[in-house]
């Protein structure tokens, strides 16, 4: 019962694939985040993250013109060769993948790894214990749930800024209400309210709870997210003086009057 376990753990209710097809799949398109999973595995199960195959999922249609098909998917695959203990052998034959009737015209990023644990047994074990983790999340320590929501907003948050509307938000995709409802009292329990969409959203707004999200740590898993949360947090006036946070190096935060 580590904070790196809650953590993975967490990752995998977010982004692992729930069927039972005697695969473990996970996704992600932080490499970051997908060695953390690798490394967990490897710690907890001796599974090295050679073992895992993989191929990669891009957000453009495929290209006509093969020349631009293989630079593309050298391209895509020399970079998580790079940032990911992957085995090069272990890739699919069809290494990249890709999606139609999409608008995109360049890719936005590196796009997303799928690696994948062919052990039937072991694959339903691992969803089983994912699931009933994440259903009885409420009976655990405020720090192992702090954990869990960090990696659920890691792996399914999505952070909006909208400066005309004054609209600074995370939003978290749901589409199961009884995730959703796990979700939202898990944030109730650490202090923050959200508000339950219908369809697939939990959305976290209002200063004093973005504000909550910053002190307990909840957005730092996800370097992007996280960025782009800190941005969004400067721009509430005085907050300086609120937070340890954005405050020049040596200089404290004001103590509490009593």
């Amino acid at each position: 019962r580590t904070k790196e376990t809650f953590e993975v753990l967490g990752l995998l209710q977010a982004e692992m694939g729930k069927t039972n097809n005697g695969c473990l799949v996970f996704a992600n398109c932080e490499y970051k985040l997908v060695n953390k999973v690798l490394r967990w595995f490897a710690k907890e199960f001796d599974i090295p993250p050679t073992h895992w195959s993989w191929y990669i999922r891009i957000n453009l249609e495929e290209p006509n013109d093969p020349n631009i098909l293989r630079n593309l998917t050298e391209e895509m695959k020399a970079y998580w060769l790079a940032h990911a203990p992957i085995d090069f052998t272990m890739a699919h034959p069809k290494t990249l993948c890709f999606v139609k009737e999409t608008e995109n015209k360049t890719p936005k990023n590196h796009g997303t790894i799928m690696i994948e644990l062919k052990r039937n047994l072991f694959s339903q074990i691992i969803k089983k214990y994912v699931r009933d983790l994440s259903y009885s999340m409420l009976n655990y320590e405020k720090e192992e749930i702090q954990a869990f929501m960090r990696a659920i907003i890691a792996g399914e948050g999505c952070v909006e800024l909208n400066k005309n509307e004054m609209k600074y938000r995370v939003h978290i995709s749901v589409s199961k209400e009884n995730e959703k409802e796990i979700y939202f009292l898990c944030l109730q329990k650490l202090g923050i309210v959200s508000k339950k969409y219908p369809g697939d959203k939990l959305v976290i707004s209002r200063r004093e709870n973005n504000l909550q999200l910053l002190e307990q740590q909840l957005m730092t898993l996800s370097s992007s997210k996280y960025a782009k949360f800190l941005y969004i947090m400067k721009l509430y006036d005085g907050i300086r003086n609120e937070t340890g946070y954005f405050r020049p190096k040596g200089v404290n935060r004001p103590a509490n009057k009593t």
